[in-house]
């Protein structure tokens, strides 16, 4: 793996690290342990991003459950948020984040994400969450996402994205 970057922010007056890893091999999707897994969606050039009761528009995913690997946290993160219906093989590993807080003087890791990239080729109607915190869902071109998520890592993943999905723009 590849260090990309290394971001740090106040979160809730917290002062939180953020380092990003590519570079990651396939075999980490049948890994459990993570603390959040999302997926970059890409339905016909553009990204599938969710609303949250709470007003932020993110990449769909969440929180894994007893028994899940990453894959199959992913899979269902996606259908229940989203309602997009992705498929294993159509499913790659993009970025590791791991997640450092410092409440005294020294950073505590706190928790490992990994974001991951998926092509679909249909995208039903949306339904309702079944935990009724997600209300609208929109696609959006790559150059439209810091329009809707403003963390200072969107920028490596939106160059990703670009390289991946409109190589010729570069």
């Amino acid at each position: 793996m590849h260090k990309e970057y290394s971001d740090i922010t106040q979160i809730n007056g917290l002062k939180c690290r953020f380092d990003g890893y590519s570079g990651v091999d396939k075999s980490i999707l049948e890994s459990s342990g993570f603390g959040r897994i999302m997926g970059l969606v890409n339905y016909k050039s553009e990204i599938v991003l969710i609303l949250h009761e709470k007003g932020s528009w993110n990449f769909p995913g969440g929180h894994m459950e007893a028994g899940e690997n990453a894959m199959e946290t992913l899979l269902r993160e996606l259908d229940e948020e989203a309602d997009v219906k992705a498929k294993p093989e159509a499913v790659e590993p993009v970025l590791l984040v791991k997640t450092f807080t410092m409440p005294d003087d020294e950073w505590i890791e706190d928790e490992t994400q990994l974001i991951c990239y998926a092509e679909i080729d249909e995208l039903p109607p949306l339904t309702p969450d079944p935990d009724e915190d997600i209300i609208d869902r929109k696609l959006v071109s790559v150059d439209e996402i810091y329009e809707y998520i403003m963390w200072d890592s969107i920028t490596w993943i939106t160059g990703w994205l670009q390289e991946r999905i409109n190589p010729e723009s570069l």
